[in-house]
């Protein structure tokens, strides 16, 4: 299921965990083998987003001048560029946003765990959770096109000024 071998221990044990605390509310309208490759899959995909987010926001908190141990999440930007990103686009969310997406996205914690920390309805958990998203993300965006501007911004209009025949640049 695209687990890392150093992870699996961990995935399986997680796995373990949810088929114990939610097998009483297992509903023998589908076959258990399914409802089991569902959990493992869940799990997968939640160890897989963990670290691709750990990734990213870890080099927040190392040390300037300290060197990432990670290779870049994305190959078209270097990670002290992603993490400028992160840290911007954190810091453009609310405050029980940015909890919930933390919490949720790096800490691992479950809704109800997380409706338990932030003393709200678990309903309230994931909409927090789908709005942070969305902003998190248009934050980013917006951060590429910011610096798709930028650059374009220094590329030449192949128009030589008549009087001292220099490049003009487009203006920001």
């Amino acid at each position: 299921m695209g687990v890392p071998p150093d992870d699996v221990d961990d995935v399986s044990q997680e796995v373990f965990v949810q088929v114990y605390r939610y097998l009483a509310t297992f509903e023998a309208r589908a076959d258990i083998r399914t409802w089991l490759y569902r959990i493992c899959l869940s799990q997968a995909g939640r160890l897989r987003r963990r670290v691709r987010v750990t990734r990213l926001v870890a080099g927040i908190f190392q040390r300037p001048g300290a060197a990432a141990q990670e290779p870049s999440a994305d190959p078209g930007f270097s990670d002290e560029e992603a993490q400028r990103r992160v840290r911007v686009a954190l810091d453009q969310l609310g405050e029980k946003h940015r909890a919930v997406l933390l919490l949720f996205e790096v800490e691992g914690l479950t809704g109800d765990e997380i409706a338990r920390v932030m003393e709200c309805p678990v309903a309230t958990v994931w909409s927090r959770l789908h709005y942070a998203r969305q902003s998190f993300t248009r934050a980013i965006e917006e951060g590429d096109l910011a610096a798709l501007r930028k650059e374009r911004s220094r590329e030449p209009l192949d128009v030589l000024e008549p009087v001292t025949g220099e490049r003009r640049y487009h203006a920001t």
